[in-house]
């Protein structure tokens, strides 16, 4: 099980902001409630790939948190140092063993590069040349074929700095007891205000059929 959670934007507009036409929107309050939500909805993607936010009831003083993917994650973890192809294999290997397929690799941005320089110890850089294209280099990896089935590398900056998470997308979704809503506040003066709300937890179908690496530090 998990609990949900709740995520708020809050949006004030002055009288006068909302009455002026500004260039290319009729409504500043609507624009800026369009700004939040976008914003809102990062927050909620960096805080569901935390590797160590776990569910919470909650107190008359701490809110709801709802279970991160990486507290999630318990079957295929392993504990890692630097990044290295091994910490790859094995959770490949206790993934399969347990029946899992995942698909995705998602890592940060630092971790991508590193898994792209693994490559470079066993082969040259590759170049290609022809008439219709200029030369160019290859020294990125963006998929991984091993033994147990291939990974497409994902790079997202809101990732755990020393976290890999090996996914397969059919075992997560976001519950939403609350989907986004617009409430309105009481006015402050010559001004509107406006909360959006979201509450939701994040549902795992099947823990085990995912993995992580964690403990990847910076060389």
């Amino acid at each position: 099980g998990n609990q949900t959670q709740i995520s708020t934007k809050a949006v004030q507009s002055s009288g006068t902001a909302e009455a002026v036409d500004f260039a290319g929107r009729k409504s500043t309050q609507a624009y800026q409630m369009a700004k939040r939500a976008k914003e809102l909805k990062l927050d909620m993607e960096a805080m569901l790939l935390d590797d160590d936010q776990a569910a919470s009831p909650g107190t008359s003083s701490t809110p709801r948190s709802t279970a991160s993917v990486g507290t999630w994650i318990t079957t295929n973890a392993v504990v890692g140092t630097v990044v290295s192809e091994d910490d790859i294999k094995e959770v490949m290997e206790t993934c399969w063993v347990s029946g899992a397929k995942p698909d995705i690799l998602m890592v940060n941005g630092r971790i991508k590069q590193e898994i792209s320089g693994l490559s470079q110890s066993v082969s040259s850089l590759q170049t290609a040349a022809n008439n219709k294209s200029p030369a160019y280099v290859v020294a990125a990896v963006d998929i991984y074929v091993s033994d147990f089935g291939n990974l497409t590398i994902v790079p997202n900056r809101l990732m755990p700095d020393s976290t890999g998470y090996f996914l397969d997308y059919e075992y997560w979704d976001i519950a939403y007891l609350r989907p986004f809503m617009t409430h309105d506040l009481a006015r402050t003066g010559d001004s509107i205000s406006q909360l959006l709300v979201v509450e939701y937890g994040l549902r795992s179908k099947n823990e085990a059929a995912n993995g992580k690496v964690t403990g990847w530090a910076a060389p």
